[in-house]
């Protein structure tokens, strides 16, 4: 491990270590900031063109009644009118471009020839998720302390839980990893992937949320695309991710440092438990399309495409944490287990936003 000089930690970052994502803490400090800084703009840049550029699109009210439905019942949000879902994900378009650009930063390192240029591209493109992690983060902290029950309404619990064990990795690793390890290719690597694939999915979910899945052509994409996510999530959040495992947590054991090992390993546990997630959606998914044809009824087609990407539908929360999260004491309590009936899921739904 490469450890900087004590007196680096105390100096003022310079224009050249900025721009190298020199493994010092100011530096890194510095540039998790402005990246916070610059992804909470572009983001809110990106959701405003997205809104304008997909108002006429012929496809825009079946991807918003599907958003809406992924919405509804996978992340238990609630909220009042399609143009809420709309703006929701337009948002999350934003995140899409960061994950790509954070994971194209980190591909040279991680499979091309080794050189410092590569390595600096890499620190920038973990910096680039952490700066995201962050705002996010702040965000949603601002929402449920200042929002009210709209705020609430915007951050579910099982939302907050998921996106919580996703950013502990990225705002409590990426730094420490930096500073110690600024040249391990097989942390650069798992960055990537783990960056990439859920550009990938994300991407393909919002293709096939276009199609016209009552047609041939459109039911074939639309498997083409399910099956393909689910090639990338097996390679990249199963497969690499078991082998990088592996390597890296012994690495760090043999190095000494039991802090950060200590900090690591469950950290890595919980980022394999979202993979898992991830993952058990993907091939249910595939699954689920496998076995459709256009001619079937199109009730059915329009269920199996609402399939969320996060597939939070396996967890439950308490009636407490439910009503706390749609920002209603008086609202029933919404369950969702993976086997649940859909009209059941409608009812409750229904009973929800009327009681609000």
């Amino acid at each position: 491990p490469v450890l900087p000089p004590s007196a680096a930690f105390m100096s003022l970052p310079s224009l050249g270590q900025l721009l190298a994502a020199a493994p010092t803490l100011p530096t890194q400090l510095a540039l998790a900031a402005l990246n916070s800084l610059v992804w909470y703009s572009v983001i809110a840049l990106s959701t405003t063109f997205f809104k304008r550029a997909f108002r006429n699109k012929p496809w825009r009210k079946q991807w918003v009644s599907l958003q809406r439905t992924t919405a509804e019942k996978s992340f238990f949000i609630i909220l009042d009118t399609d143009e809420a879902y709309y703006e929701l994900a337009c948002r999350m378009l934003g995140v899409v471009a960061q994950h790509l650009i954070g994971g194209a930063l980190c591909f040279p390192s991680a499979y091309g020839p080794p050189s410092e240029l590569a390595y600096s591209f890499a620190r920038h493109g973990a910096l680039c998720e952490m700066g995201w992690e962050l705002q996010d983060l702040l965000v949603r902290g601002w929402q449920c302390t200042f929002g009210g029950a709209e705020g609430r309404a915007k951050n579910p619990a099982g939302l907050l839980l998921i996106l919580g064990l996703h950013h502990c990795m990225g705002c409590s690793l990426v730094i420490p990893l930096n500073l110690y390890y600024p040249r391990n290719r097989h942390i650069h690597e798992a960055v990537c992937l783990l960056q990439g694939a859920a550009a990938v999915a994300l991407l393909m979910q919002n293709y096939g949320y276009t199609l016209d899945t009552s047609t041939r052509a459109g039911l074939l994409r639309m498997k083409f695309s399910v099956g393909f996510v689910w090639l990338v999530v097996l390679w990249s959040r199963v497969l690499r991710f078991t082998y990088l495992f592996f390597v890296l947590v012994p690495m760090l054991l043999v190095d000494g440092n039991a802090l950060l090992s200590a900090g690591a390993v469950p950290v890595v546990l919980a980022m394999g438990y979202v993979n898992f997630i991830f993952f058990a959606d993907a091939t249910r998914k595939l699954l689920k399309f496998g076995a459709l044809r256009h001619t079937d009824d199109g009730s059915r087609v329009s269920e199996a495409a609402a399939e969320a990407a996060g597939a939070l539908t396996a967890t439950r929360s308490t009636p407490g944490i439910q009503r706390w999260a749609s920002g209603d004491r008086g609202a029933p309590p919404i369950y969702r287990w993976g086997s649940s009936d859909d009209e059941q899921d409608r009812r409750s739904l229904a009973k929800a936003k009327k009681a609000r």
